[in-house]
């Protein structure tokens, strides 16, 4: 084989055009790949030239990646369009635009009505403050209501706060601070 990396690095184009398809099942996938490629393992042919059994294995963690991500999605997913009770850290001074303040925050900690207890995470979220001009370093409790970016095609808002490291858009209706 002249270039054994081209084929890995094909693998792994194809793998994360696959996960995009076949969305959850990525975790099977990613266990399917790696079971196939134990079991080249076991072939002297191929360990004698192991570009397929490391293409495979480089498939599997393509894979798993792609599920981790996905599960990362679902679960902002499953916040959209809901109030919460969050603990969250203000990660830039909040920049004014139409009379509002809005400013990246870290959140720590999720409670919504469903759950009982909080959920520890850690997520970026783009929060709109209203008229109150939050400051760097600011500590503060509240009620959130969060929502998704738009997905419109072309120009995607969602796309762009996703670069952006934002995994949802919320409007803060009460706080405390710390």
């Amino acid at each position: 084989m002249r270039r054994p990396l081209a084929l890995v690095g094909f693998a792994c184009l194809f793998a994360s055009v696959v996960v995009s398809f076949i969305g959850e099942w990525s975790g099977a996938a990613a266990l399917l790949c790696a079971a196939f490629g134990a079991v080249l393992c076991l072939f002297k042919w191929f360990r004698a030239t192991p570009v397929a059994i490391i293409a495979l294995f480089a498939c599997a963690v393509q894979f798993g990646l792609g599920a981790f991500s996905l599960q990362k999605l679902s679960s902002w997913q499953a916040l959209d369009n809901t109030d919460a009770a969050v603990t969250a850290t203000v990660l830039e001074d909040a920049a004014e635009s139409y009379g509002r303040y809005t400013a990246p925050v870290h959140v720590t900690s999720v409670c919504t009505e469903n759950m009982g207890t909080p959920l520890q995470t850690n997520v970026t979220v783009r929060l709109s403050f209203g008229n109150r001009r939050a400051m760097a370093g600011d500590v503060l409790e509240g009620t959130v209501h969060f929502y998704l970016p738009e997905d419109t095609g072309g120009f995607s808002p969602r796309d762009n706060a996703y670069a952006k490291g934002w995994a949802l858009y919320g409007y803060l209706y009460t706080y405390e601070d710390y």
